[in-house]
């Protein structure tokens, strides 16, 4: 039985029989870095003879135009503290953080380096949530034109090829909001204050919706949601309370436009899965032999014949810094559990990286590809 690509790919996530498992890199950014543009990078790895998903370009959330952003370092002892004021209409959001290396610059709204290093977050309080709706704006018309553009010449490359394609539909929410409230307050909210925490989730996910829309215009096969921020910081109880009402309606949106629903999650998934089932997700991706707290034997016994899997191997560690008997073992083993009855995507998880200072070199790059060739080889013979 032969099959294209798209094929695949689609009647593994519904359990349904192929001719093989497929390999589809999910991300791959050493390499992208080393490509000039989106074909290039598809090519790349069509020519590596494994099952590339399409993944289409992305609408980025906007803030509103009549926001002012002021950035500004003070020299507070003993550390530098670096200032970000937004200014809306309804109040302003301050976030101040040690920065003892960072010079006064503009920095995204949801900067990681402001909130791992904060001594004030953005969002704190009630008062916050009138200036917090001018930082999720429903995008420009712009904005969606170029979007569809950029959707339609992906989606034709990947009909081309026969090729299957996946959108970003929106995380729950949560992922935003520790960005600009903390991890600890997102975590607490939930206990001490729900009302609070469930008005701040309404307002990031209705500029999420929005963006989903013209996701769902492109008619991708895959819809993309879950965020990998949400599981290590709250309980399942909390979970089902604030995540999964949004969770199911992102589900029920895409199934009833006939696409897949995959939830990405790399890291505390096993006390989430029942849960994950009862909200009919099709496609779990992140699945980590070594980082993220799985047990791979239970997350195969728990979600067989009722969420499809993609993961199996680690991206940075088997990849970027293992060896070809590492790399070998990790395909061999993750065949081994997840391939028998289907409904499992071989994938490094999370990404193929070389991020880091002194990691992104030739030698680090060479290594890396070797390795990659190799997994592709592996794969290749035991599938």
């Amino acid at each position: 039985m032969v099959m294209t690509s798209k094929e695949r790919i689609l009647r593994t996530i519904h359990f349904e029989s192929t001719d093989y498992v497929p390999l589809a890199i999910s991300c791959f950014n050493a390499l992208a870095m080393r490509t000039a543009n989106a074909e290039e990078y598809l090519t790349r790895q069509l020519e590596l003879g494994i099952d590339v998903v399409v993944h289409l370009p992305l609408l980025l959330s906007e803030r509103h135009h009549q926001v002012e952003v002021e950035v500004w370092l003070d020299e507070h002892e003993p550390t530098p503290r670096i200032h970000k004021v937004y200014k809306t209409p309804k109040g302003t959001l301050e976030a101040i953080a040690d920065a003892p290396n960072l010079p006064p610059s503009e920095h995204s709204l949801l900067d990681q380096y402001l909130t791992s290093h904060a001594k004030k977050n953005f969002v704190c309080d009630e008062a916050d949530l009138g200036p917090l709706e001018y930082l999720f704006a429903e995008p420009g018309a712009d904005a969606i034109a170029i979007s569809r553009e950029q959707c339609a010449a992906m989606k034709q490359f990947a009909a081309d090829h026969n090729l299957a394609t996946i959108g970003f539909g929106g995380d729950p929410g949560i992922s935003d909001l520790w960005h600009l409230a903390g991890p600890e307050q997102v975590a607490t909210w939930g206990l001490t204050q729900p009302e609070f925490l469930r008005e701040a989730l309404r307002i990031i996910t209705r500029q999420q919706s929005i963006l989903r829309e013209v996701v769902l215009e492109a008619r991708p096969d895959i819809i993309a949601g879950g965020g990998q921020m949400v599981t290590p910081l709250i309980s399942p109880r909390l979970f089902e309370e604030f995540v999964s009402p949004i969770l199911r309606e992102q589900v029920q949106i895409s199934h009833s436009a006939g696409i897949v629903f995959r939830y990405t999650g790399t890291v505390n998934m096993m006390p989430f899965l029942d849960i994950l089932k009862k909200l009919h997700v099709d496609l779990l991706y992140g699945i980590d032999p070594i980082e993220g707290n799985w047990d791979l034997a239970k997350v195969k016994a728990v979600c067989d014949k009722h969420i499809s899997l993609w993961g199996g191997i680690n991206g940075y560690l088997h990849l970027c810094h293992g060896t070809p008997e590492g790399v070998e073992r990790a395909v061999t083993s993750a065949l081994e559990i997840f391939s028998p009855g289907g409904g499992f995507i071989l994938t490094p998880v999370d990404d193929i990286c070389l991020f880091g200072t002194g990691q992104d070199t030739e030698e680090n790059w060479q290594k890396t590809w070797r390795n990659v060739l190799h997994m592709v080889d592996v794969w290749k013979r035991l599938r």
